[in-house]
């Protein structure tokens, strides 16, 4: 994972979470937005944790099961976190008639307020 990967992930978790509270599920967590990655950063295991209960805190405010913990290890984990966060979107976002823009390489969704949530999948090579 990249630097640029980390900031896409925590800014649709953040995004998702503050959506989540601003309409009327407490997530009661921190908002993992608070990092802008860069590309002298490494990700600790402690701060995935940490990010990774603050994603599952928003999935069980909406009743949905958690996502199942993955360490931060290459494609198939940047993949498997772009698809929880778009099946977490698609199940948290009202009205669900937002536009969802798709590509070969990725999936972009157009939020209620003209924020972005992109998701990237990577080819696993």
């Amino acid at each position: 994972m990249t630097y640029v990967d980390m900031n896409r992930i925590t800014g649709n978790i953040s995004y998702l979470y503050n959506y989540a509270n601003s309409h009327g599920h407490a997530v009661s967590s921190v908002d993992v937005s608070q990092i802008e990655w860069t590309q002298n950063d490494i990700i600790s295991r402690q701060f995935w944790r940490s990010m990774w209960f603050v994603f599952n805190r928003i999935h069980l405010a909406y009743g949905l099961p958690e996502a199942s913990y993955q360490e931060p290890t290459g494609y198939a984990l940047v993949n498997y976190v772009e698809l929880r966060t778009l099946y977490l979107w698609q199940h948290i976002v009202e009205p669900s008639e937002y536009e969802l823009l798709q590509s070969e390489n990725a999936v972009q969704l157009q939020t209620e307020d003209g924020v972005d949530i992109e998701v990237g999948l990577l080819p696993i090579a």
